[in-house]
């Protein structure tokens, strides 16, 4: 086994968050989902399957939904979809062009902000967490550190995101050979606030995350499972969710608004 100090300082200097790496692509995402009602009802959602496009801001993606329940899109109404994001692409494109040196200049720090924040993020994982290397098995041929993670006693994290993290244990699967993340799973211990909605996420939600090396070159999710109860405002809910991404391709944005792998 490797020395956990120094496999663990491996780890995090060639962490990044997923957001970052998909931004240079394009792929297929297929969503899963079963809803139990809390008289017990179950209720299966559409499977869905999507081409995602990153837009020319991070987050500003383009879901473009081609089938659901194996049933392709009218080729009609897809049409006039991308024709909406096409001129959405040009008139971003043109704003970039009559922007003021303030304007470029305030631009850029947002980004920057919004990457330090991401950093934050991550940093907090040392601030938030105790890992304990458990054993070295085999994943697709690769051999992998498993890692047991959970909260120390008294963590103090910086940002909300990592006050998240402290009510969460789990156990990951790092890649020996370039310190990647493989897998994780995680479960909720303490009921917690979601940051990004008015909801909370209970406590036994679990989710299970995989990636897998794209042609030998960048490690990016393969799988998502989320098994998790909780409530948005005053509904509860409780919901199974599997969501596959697949079919990466390289991407870039042209004046021309062709969607064009490289």
């Amino acid at each position: 086994m490797p020395e956990a100090q120094q496999f663990i300082a491996s780890v995090r200097s060639h962490l990044q968050t997923d957001r970052q790496l998909l931004s240079q692509y394009t792929f297929l995402e297929r969503d899963a989902n079963i809803h139990l009602s809390k008289l017990g009802t179950v209720t299966t959602g559409p499977v869905q399957v999507f081409e995602i496009y990153p837009g020319l801001e991070p987050g500003d993606t383009y879901r473009r939904l081609i089938e659901e329940d194996g049933k392709p899109r009218d080729a009609r109404d897809l049409s006039k979809e991308d024709m909406r994001r096409q001129k959405q692409v040009l008139d971003g494109l043109e704003q970039r062009k009559r922007e003021t040196p303030d304007q470029r200049e305030q631009r850029r720090r947002r980004q920057a902000e919004a990457q330090s924040k991401e950093r934050s993020e991550l940093d907090d994982l040392g601030l938030v967490y105790q890992f304990t290397l458990i054993e070295r098995q085999q994943i697709d041929g690769r051999s992998v550190i498993v890692i047991d993670f959970a909260p120390r006693p008294n963590p103090t994290p910086k940002t909300r995101v990592g006050e998240e993290m402290s009510k969460v244990r789990g156990r990951a699967w790092v890649a020996e050979s370039d310190y990647e993340l493989v897998r994780v799973n995680v479960e909720v211990l303490k009921d917690f606030g979601v940051a990004w909605s008015f909801g909370k996420i209970y406590s036994g939600s679990t989710a299970s995350y995989e990636r897998t090396k794209i042609n030998d070159e960048v490690w990016l999710p393969s799988r998502l499972q989320i098994k998790a109860a909780g409530r948005v405002l005053i509904r509860r809910f409780q919901v199974e969710s599997v969501t596959e991404y697949s079919n990466y391709r390289k991407f870039s944005v042209h004046t021309d608004t062709d969607f064009r792998p490289k």
